[in-house]
């Protein structure tokens, strides 16, 4: 009986408000984690087609300008070339720089052929004082051989050399003009070329048509007109050329 006095007791006490603790709330299953990751950055656009085709057409307009401006500095060269080719109040300048040249060549000869000359007299005098007769014979001869190029030293050998130089400068300067006459035609070639790129550069960039092929005709005229000026002065340099190499 005491026994469950106790217990009524205990229960009792148990259903006193605010003495029993609430059951804690369930987590909320629907509510979304904390995202830890930073946030990505967002990628720049894509440019558009019109976009990549102004930007090729700026491009194209650069190169084409480029191409013609290296064209006409080396037909220019070529010009300037062909121009001191046929500056005939340069041509005593020039002879007398030649006759100049070709006496110092003279000059040398002369001094080496002199040179020789002591020499073979400088053995002859030491096979006469003590060698045999077939080593002094050998000694006049290689000393009268020696003397005899001094003699001619001054004679022919200057007009000899000068021929040389002649010929060295002419073919020296037809290399040059070749040079000159090749880098001329190619850069026009290239001005022609990127004529074309620039045509296709404004069609695709949503230029009229009749503005684009007028600035294309425009530009091909511009850019075979030098390849023409270019072969004609490289024609000019070698008729040039070949009326000196006659007068000398």
């Amino acid at each position: 009986m005491a026994r469950l006095v106790l217990a009524f007791a205990l229960l009792s006490l148990l259903c006193l408000p605010g003495l029993a603790q609430p059951a804690p709330a369930p987590a909320d299953s629907t509510k979304p984690a904390e995202d830890s990751t930073e946030p990505a950055e967002t990628a720049a656009p894509k440019p558009s087609k019109k976009d990549l085709a102004k930007q090729a057409l700026s491009r194209a307009t650069d190169a084409h300008q480029e191409a013609l401006e290296h064209a006409d500095g080396a037909i220019k060269k070529l010009k300037a070339f062909v121009h001191e080719l046929d500056d005939h109040a340069d041509a005593k300048t020039g002879a007398a720089g030649l006759e100049e040249s070709a006496q110092k060549d003279v000059e040398k000869s002369a001094e080496d052929a002199e040179n020789t000359f002591q020499s073979r007299l400088h053995t002859l005098a030491k096979s006469g004082s003590g060698g045999s007769s077939k080593e002094v014979a050998a000694a006049a001869k290689k000393a009268n051989r020696a003397a005899k190029d001094v003699e001619h030293s001054s004679g022919d050998d200057k007009a000899k050399a000068m021929r040389k130089q002649r010929n060295h400068i002419q073919k020296a300067t037809k290399e040059e003009a070749h040079t000159l006459a090749h880098e001329a035609r190619e850069g026009a070639r290239a001005a022609v070329k990127a004529a074309h790129t620039l045509e296709r550069a404004e069609r695709h960039a949503g230029v009229k048509e009749d503005i684009y092929e007028s600035m294309f005709d425009r530009n091909e005229h511009i850019g075979e007109g030098m390849e023409d000026q270019a072969q004609n002065l490289q024609d000019e340099a070698k008729s040039e050329l070949l009326a000196q190499s006659l007068r000398d």
